[in-house]
């Protein structure tokens, strides 16, 4: 039998002499949810840290001779740290992968912005290193 709102997959009936087993299999939320589109944003948040803290970081190290990077690089850090707190939170409110709460995505965009907001870190560090022998 189906439902008519394609929640359940599949019910099989099962006959083992006098008792049975009924199976029930519900189908994943397909599509674009609520929680899905905040982790592709927090993903997002977490990329853009990412490559904000490598321009940051080639920029301090003189890799990169446009202009100061600590700007860049304190924004980087900033966005890191929202990108993390972002992503915890909805890893602390989804209930597991597959469910379609976002907890993939939590946990991608978690590692992301811990490695923008450590490049944001060291890039501060080193721009402020270059700027005190200067």
């Amino acid at each position: 039998m189906m439902n008519i709102a394609n929640e359940i997959i599949a019910i099989g009936v099962v006959n083992f002499h006098t008792t049975h087993v009924v199976l029930v299999f519900q189908a994943a939320p397909s599509g674009m949810t609520s929680a899905r589109a905040a982790a592709l944003l927090s993903v997002g948040i977490g990329l853009i840290s990412v490559v904000l803290g490598g321009v940051a970081l080639a920029r301090a190290t003189g890799r990169l001779k446009s202009g100061s990077s600590l700007a860049l690089s304190v924004v980087a850090l900033l966005l890191g740290f929202i990108g993390i707190s972002v992503s915890g939170v909805l890893l602390a409110t989804s209930a597991g992968i597959g469910t379609g709460g976002g907890s993939l995505g939590a946990i991608v965009a978690f590692l992301l912005s811990l490695i923008g907001a450590a490049l944001g870190g060291v890039a501060v560090a080193g721009s402020r290193r270059s700027q005190s022998t200067d």
